[in-house]
């Protein structure tokens, strides 16, 4: 009787010893999606250390699944950051997991990551071919709620290419999907990318019209409500209402700070910039241009950074402003060279070398014409090392990174020990019951 008593014992308390040692680390993973997911959409550059750990613990348990969701996140990361080469590297790598164990909802985000990854290397095929895949995974399961995201992100790769008509056709299927799911956030997403896509073609009324239609939807959303401020701003700025512009760029502003919302914060003085440069006010143009780099390398988004650059270089370019446009492309080649963008460089060195012939100074002009030249024969070879490079960048940031998971590893191991000890004494008790029986 006392010997079954200690037997069951033994076997409770030796399963809820265990059971949290063998489910610790998925409600450990869960917990790092948690905190990525809390802080999408305010500052992305928060959500590293959760992705890396999250992926550290399902690669040591050999948990493909869990694996392939967090080198998606980490892909999403190096996206933001503007480091292609290891966005692709990890998204690759998501997308072959997520294959494999069949997680069609996480095969179609990587999917779109890699899209857009290709988007920002101009590579405008392949990022089609990514966005399609997705559109057929979501298409064939009848998720109405990924088609969403997929008919904006086929939007914004006409958009960019400066097919507006073929834009508009998408993001319009995108606002028809968002009102019969009455999703408010995605409707007021889809007015302001039509009023963007309408403001190309200089159709300022109905950009006006979608986004004051979108402002009433994003009531509830505050990071939704600013960008639409934020284009209502520069909507203005193009008709030449600059009272009403300032009003909207500093009500988006204001609420920007309010909320914290570091990354966007940027595109305010982005905006302040494009509103100086119609008032032919270039000195707070430029002050508002630093303000927004500065919080590139706050934020770490470097590809914004070179960017940015990029277009307000071409910007003094074209008012023959040489010596500010040369250096601005100046700081753009330094940055885009560290971030690997060898599709950017291409634009920036042609320029650079063009603004030097204008200068008369011809030995520069030769230099960066064989920086070009030298990109355009090695491109292909330098950008498929990229995955194997970005690799071993990441086995040092492994390093720093596996500290952190140490305390979880000495937590599972000293509840083994407790295990083995609670088994130990209650198997100790027993021989001593059945010794003072005989």
């Amino acid at each position: 009787m006392h010997k079954n008593f200690y037997s069951i014992l033994l076997f409770i308390i030796a399963f809820n010893l265990m059971s949290p040692i063998w489910g610790q680390y998925k409600s450990l993973i869960n917990y790092y999606f948690n905190k990525i997911d809390s802080f999408k959409y305010t500052d992305y550059s928060k959500i590293y250390s959760y992705a890396k750990n999250a992926y550290q613990i399902s690669e040591a348990t050999k948990d493909t699944f869990y694996m392939g969701r967090a080198a998606k996140e980490l892909g999403a990361y190096y996206i933001f950051r503007g480091k292609q080469d290891s966005a692709l590297y990890y998204s690759d790598l998501a997308f072959k997991l997520s294959d494999h164990v069949k997680d069609s909802l996480n095969l179609s985000h990587v999917a779109n990551n890699l899209g857009v990854i290709y988007q920002n290397l101009a590579n405008y095929d392949s990022s089609y071919k990514y966005f399609s895949f997705s559109y057929n995974i979501n298409l064939a399961l009848n998720n109405d709620a990924e088609l969403l995201t997929d008919f904006n992100n086929l939007g914004m790769l006409f958009y960019l290419q400066n097919k507006y008509l073929e834009a508009i056709n998408y993001f319009s299927k995108f606002l028809k999907m968002a009102l019969d799911l009455n999703d408010s956030l995605r409707i007021s997403e889809a007015y302001c990318n039509l009023a963007l896509t309408f403001n190309q073609i200089d159709n300022y009324d109905y950009a006006l019209d979608f986004l004051q239609k979108g402002l009433k939807y994003s009531v509830n959303n505050v990071y939704i409500k600013v960008k639409i401020l934020d284009n209502l701003g520069i909507t203005y700025t193009y008709l030449e209402n600059f009272d009403k512009a300032k009003f909207y760029l500093d009500s988006s502003y204001s609420l920007k700070i309010k909320n914290n919302f570091l990354t966007e914060l940027i595109q305010s003085h982005l905006y302040y910039a494009e509103y100086f440069a119609n008032t032919a006010e270039y000195d707070s143009l430029e002050s508002h241009l630093a303000d927004a780099i500065q919080l590139c390398f706050n934020t770490k988004n470097y590809r914004l950074a070179y960017n940015t650059l990029t277009i307000y270089g071409n910007y003094f370019k074209d008012i023959e402003i040489y010596d500010k446009a040369l250096a601005y492309f100046l700081n753009a080649e330094e940055i885009a060279y560290n971030a690997n963008a060898y599709k950017y460089l291409e634009n920036i060195y042609q320029n650079i070398a063009e603004i030097y012939s204008y200068l008369g100074d011809f030995k520069n002009a030769y230099e960066y014409e064989k920086k070009l030249n030298n990109i355009l024969l090695g491109n292909n070879s330098i950008n498929a090392a990229k995955p194997f490079i970005a690799q071993n960048i990441e086995q040092v940031n492994q390093a720093t990174t596996l500290k952190k998971l140490n305390l979880t590893y000495i937590l599972l191991i000293s509840g083994i020990l407790l295990a083995s000890a609670a088994l130990l004494f209650i198997n100790y008790l027993i021989k001593k019951k059945s010794k003072m029986k005989e």
